[in-house]
Parts: structure tokens; C-alpha cells; sequence
């Protein structure tokens, strides 16, 4: 009994934990965009191509390269999801800038998110700098 109110709990929790997240990552992609992926749909692709960008290039935090075709932003994930050693294969075969795998790149965002502090630099880059943005007053 206790259990099952603990999986209840966790379920009702995780819809909120996802809209964090989204509000967390660079360009927030919706929790609809996770809940799709989730059942590998082509439309979510897209966007996970670019947010993958955005996490793992420092240059596309500036829009460098997030100009360019979804091809090239695909190859530059794969390669530095393979440098950063992503184990799976599977998502280094996908053709390039295809909308397939959506649930392969959900789980390569889940995976950079576990193994390390990416979270935080993240959130460090996003937040406000409360003592830089506070006008000075006199009294």
C-alpha cells in the first residue's frame, strides 16, 4: 500500500519536474516536446537536434551555430556526443538532420544530464545576477 502511494506521488510529481526542466535548458523546449519524443515522434526531432546543440557547443549558446542546416547542427552533436563518449550507437547512425529517433535523442539529453554538472552550468549561465542587476540607491 505504502508503495503504491509513493509511485502515485512520483507520477503526479514528474510533470512539474519536466516543466522545470524546460525552463531550465537553453531555448526551453515545451514538456509536450518531451512527452513526444518519449514515443519516438518525428515532429520532437527537430527541436532536440537543436537543444542538443545548444547544450553540448558553446558557440551555439551565442547562435553561432544554430544557423545552420539541421544537417551540419546534427553532425556536430554526434561528434560531440561521441567525444564526450556516448555509448550508444544507435544515435550516430541516424542520417543527418533526419526527424527520426526522437526517443534516441532524449535519451542522449538524459544521459549528459546524469553524468555530470551540466544541470548546474546551465542554470549558472541562466540565472540572474541579483548584486549586478540592483540599482544602487541613496537614501
Amino acid at each position: 500500500r505504502r508503495r503504491r502511494s509513493r509511485v502515485e506521488g512520483a507520477a503526479r510529481a514528474l510533470p512539474e519536474a519536466v516543466a522545470a526542466l524546460s525552463r531550465c535548458l537553453p531555448a526551453g523546449p515545451s514538456p509536450e516536446i518531451f512527452r513526444r519524443a518519449k514515443f519516438d515522434r518525428p515532429e520532437a526531432a527537430p527541436v532536440l537536434w537543436q537543444l542538443l546543440l545548444r547544450v553540448l557547443s558553446p558557440l551555439a549558446a551565442n547562435n553561432t551555430w544554430t544557423d545552420l542546416a539541421p544537417e551540419a547542427q546534427a553532425c556536430v552533436v554526434k561528434s560531440a556526443l561521441g567525444s564526450q563518449g556516448y555509448p550508444r550507437s544507435v544515435l550516430l547512425q541516424f542520417p543527418d538532420g533526419s526527424s527520426q529517433g526522437s526517443r534516441e535523442l532524449l535519451l542522449a539529453l538524459s544521459w549528459l544530464l546524469a553524468r555530470g554538472p551540466l544541470l548546474e552550468q546551465l542554470l549558472a549561465q541562466t540565472r540572474v545576477q541579483l548584486g549586478d542587476q540592483l540599482p544602487q540607491w541613496e537614501l
